[in-house]
């Protein structure tokens, strides 16, 4: 997302977000969200809809933060501070929504390696969803639940954006485009 006037395509991250946290409202324990360093508008965007979607469904947002203020490397982030939270003695709930796919990888990690079961079935000590539909999430051991962006528009109503911007017929370029996701329901929430 760039500052000004330069066309976006991208995320409806307040759809998304809202829909996956009423799904695991409905399937389980309302979840903790467990946010990432804020490198880009997704991560605010996905935040702050997880608040509003957790007030509008009565429920208190838990948040679990990130002690690192740049950086990109979310795996490590979120092996890190899953293995410091089991190991104080848990969490602050049994549902995990991490702000991006690649974090789950490193809680779905950490998780495991401390002997905890993720899954939504109820031998399972915790449930974790994220977003993205990462390619490696449908590989993930037990298979991630996320949120599928959906690229294939977005590289569509990028290039029409950019084509129309060569032939300088800035009128029909809208300023920003959000396009809703789809959830995907898989074996980890």
């Amino acid at each position: 997302y760039l500052e000004g006037d330069t066309p976006f395509v991208g995320n409806n991250n307040s759809q998304s977000v809202s829909t996956i946290v009423d799904y695991l409202c409905r399937s389980g324990d309302a979840p903790v969200y467990f946010d990432i360093p804020h490198v880009n508008h997704n991560s605010r965007e996905r935040l702050n809809s997880y608040v509003g979607a957790m007030q509008r469904l009565g429920h208190e947002p838990v948040l679990i933060g990130t002690p690192y203020d740049y950086t990109w490397d979310f795996e490590r982030i979120g092996y890190q501070q899953m293995e410091a939270m089991l190991a104080r003695g848990g969490l602050p709930g049994k549902t995990i929504l991490c702000a991006n796919d690649r974090l789950a990888f490193g809680v779905m990690a950490a998780a495991y390696s401390q002997g905890r079961k993720v899954g939504r079935k109820g031998d399972c000590d915790l449930r974790v969803a994220a977003h993205d539909d990462h390619p490696l999430s449908r590989y993930t051991c037990p298979a991630l639940t996320t949120m599928a962006q959906d690229f294939a528009s977005m590289a569509g109503r990028s290039v029409e954006t950019l084509l129309a911007l060569l032939d300088e017929d800035d009128a029909t370029v809208a300023r920003k485009v959000s396009l809703d996701a789809t959830l995907v329901m898989r074996q980890s929430a």
